[in-house]
């Protein structure tokens, strides 16, 4: 029977190729210290949102479950105490998992969907270049998780051949990811009220509408298209540089588009007159 992942959905025993698997482990131990810093750090999106990078949460603590919200008699919304623990339901996130589970085991539908999602970590490290952007830790964090995918990303695109079914499964995964961030970080019942805990595809921009989750089928299917694109300008490509590069540039390109079209206009989180 047709599997849109390919064979090799299950995980198999550590890769034998010794070099990736050294690349793997590095990875899995950045994707360790994001999570224990994800863990620790207070101040989130929607604080950011409000107040820019100088809110009062942006410090250390050792609470991880102390997220609360209140909401006063106007319907404003504040957050006396906040984690990052959301930021693990982050996509970037979901394609720096699926790249050093491709590295660390060779799984090829983890491979074949960093592939497919490159342009994810790739499109958010591109509108977040400013100086401003990186006035906090939170920000250096994100680079990590962006450059770790787009490295194994690349590192894919040099060594195998994309295949646009067996891509599937990793865009699948990404949208999973999306719809769980929708129900973690919203408050119950989260489709009640639209974008309510300020939380999108990449955490810099809102989406142009809501449809309960399901509007990431928008997102899902331009992913694919572009993909696909990629897929048959690469058969014409001579060598495996061109190979990596053309990936990059038709996702910059991409990018420089929709911020063209306003579809990506990202937050300026430099300080507290934003709002």
């Amino acid at each position: 029977m047709w599997q849109p992942w390919g064979t090799d959905m299950a995980v198999p025993k550590l890769n034998s190729n010794t070099r990736e698997r050294r690349f793997g482990w590095l990875l899995l131990a950045l994707w360790c210290a994001a999570i224990l810093f994800y863990s620790l750090w207070d101040g989130w999106i929607w604080e950011w949102h409000a107040e820019g990078y100088d809110g009062a949460s942006q410090h250390f603590d050792l609470d991880l479950l102390d997220l609360r919200w209140e909401r006063s008699a106007d319907g404003a919304m504040s957050y006396p105490s906040t984690n990052n623990l959301h930021n693990i339901v982050y996509i970037c996130f979901a394609v720096f998992t699926m790249a050093w589970v491709g590295l660390l085991f060779g799984a090829g539908w983890a491979r074949q969907g960093v592939m497919a999602t490159i342009g994810f970590p790739f499109v958010a490290t591109l509108v977040t270049l400013t100086p401003s952007d990186h006035l906090y830790p939170i920000q250096i964090v994100y680079d990590v998780v962006h450059l770790a995918g787009i490295a194994a990303g690349a590192y894919f695109f040099w060594k195998e051949r994309p295949v646009l079914r067996r891509s599937l499964a990793g865009v699948a995964v990404t949208w999973g990811f999306f719809l769980l961030s929708r129900v973690l970080c919203e408050p119950w019942p989260y489709w009640a009220e639209a974008r309510n805990a300020y939380f999108s595809v990449n955490n810099i921009n809102e989406m142009p509408f809501y449809f309960f989750g399901l509007e990431y089928a928008a997102v899902a299917a331009l992913n694919l298209a572009v993909h696909a694109g990629i897929i048959a300008l690469r058969r014409k490509l001579p060598g495996p540089r061109a190979r990596v590069l053309t990936p990059l540039l038709f996702y910059g390109g991409m990018c420089g588009l929709l911020k063209s079209l306003g579809f990506i206009d990202p937050p300026d989180l430099s300080g507290s007159s934003f709002g």
